[in-house]
């Protein structure tokens, strides 16, 4: 019955194939555009009320049959809803100093290497770090009241030039209130519940062109509205397609690349890509230990973590970019790309 309803004219042009396959009347049916019909969506008022009544557009995100939410879109502004609630931050006293990058010395760069740089001045947060085995990085430790310990906690970050890498820790290094995790251009609400008196905020790159940011701050209690470039007009243009915890989201008519809404963190057991060079000379050249070593060396010597709690069951890949390579080092044990027959080489002081 894919054929929908037609007039009841219609229904004696029994001679139409498609004619055997419609109806005069489908009450409580919506026919697929091939295949059978099923039944109608349920409609029930939530008490949601669309942001400022303005003309949406719903997306639907369905991890699972149990793990489902609708992004409500308006002109420039995106909502989510989870079990028909609105996603919302609570009211908390902490802050974070100097959420602007107005350069006020709130930021510390003291793990920057050498050949590296990070710069907090007039409203942007810049990472460059060009040396291989380097790293250019911003970090700041807040304090939680007593009283809004055990409360979730929200962290808006603004990237105008990504991706950067981003976590917070408990302690200084730590991951375990947001898991490591790397953030491209955009704006991003990442929520914590922090259990003791100190979080730590770390913001890094590893890449030799500039990252910026020009934000990062405690959400304000309320509804956690996120800025879209559609404006009104846009919405009935707009396409979208789900692949795990992201949803890639297209518009005709915009210029602009195509816009992705991911949800964060990432699933235990899934997949994580990672800029990362992980590079020396092993014993082997084939095989489970060889990767390991591999893996178990990068960041080994500048005594930063690799592993998280969220890499179990994750794949990695690892290979070489090509046999000739030109990269200037800045950190003892810093590797250069494998040269031809001589297996690699680096740099000690």
């Amino acid at each position: 019955m894919n054929a929908g309803e037609v007039s009841k004219i219609a229904l004696a042009r029994v001679d139409v194939a498609k004619m055997r396959m419609a109806a005069s009347c489908q009450l409580n049916w919506s026919p697929f555009v091939i295949g059978p019909m099923t039944l109608r969506a349920g409609l029930f008022y939530t008490g949601v009320e669309v942001l400022n009544d303005l003309p949406a557009k719903i997306l639907r995100f369905v991890f699972s049959k149990l793990d489902t939410a609708l992004i409500e879109l308006v002109a420039n502004n995106m909502r989510v809803l989870v079990n028909e609630v609105l996603v919302t931050r609570v009211a908390v006293g902490t802050v974070i100093a100097d959420p602007f990058f107005n350069g006020l010395g709130n930021w510390t760069t003291s793990n920057t290497t050498s050949g590296a740089t990070a710069t907090v001045a007039g409203g942007v947060a810049t990472l460059t770090c060009i040396p291989v085995g380097g790293l250019s990085q911003i970090q700041q430790t807040i304090s939680i009241a007593g009283a809004d310990q055990g409360k979730e906690h929200a962290i808006r970050l603004v990237v105008t030039q990504g991706p950067v890498v981003f976590r917070v820790g408990s302690a200084v290094g730590g991951s375990d209130l947001i898991p490591q995790t790397t953030l491209d251009t955009g704006t991003h609400s990442l929520a914590f519940t922090p259990s003791g008196a100190n979080a730590t905020i770390q913001i890094e790159s590893t890449d030799a062109w500039s990252k910026t940011l020009t934000q990062c701050s405690i959400e304000a209690a309320g509804t956690m509205v996120l800025p879209t470039p559609w404006a009104t007009g846009d919405l009935t243009n707009i396409r979208y397609d789900q692949s795990g915890d992201i949803i890639f989201i297209a518009c005709y008519g915009q210029l602009a690349a195509q816009d992705r809404a991911p949800r964060r963190p990432f699933v235990v057991g899934r997949g994580l890509r990672f800029k990362r060079r992980a590079i020396q000379r092993p014993a082997g050249h084939r095989g489970e230990l060889h990767a390991r070593q591999l893996l178990r060396q990068h960041y080994a010597d500048l005594g930063r973590p690799w592993f998280q709690p969220g890499h179990v069951g994750c794949l990695f890949r690892v290979f070489s970019a090509g046999q000739t390579n030109q990269a200037v080092l800045g950190a003892q044990n810093a590797f250069g790309a494998a040269g031809a027959g001589d297996g690699g080489w680096r740099w000690r002081p």
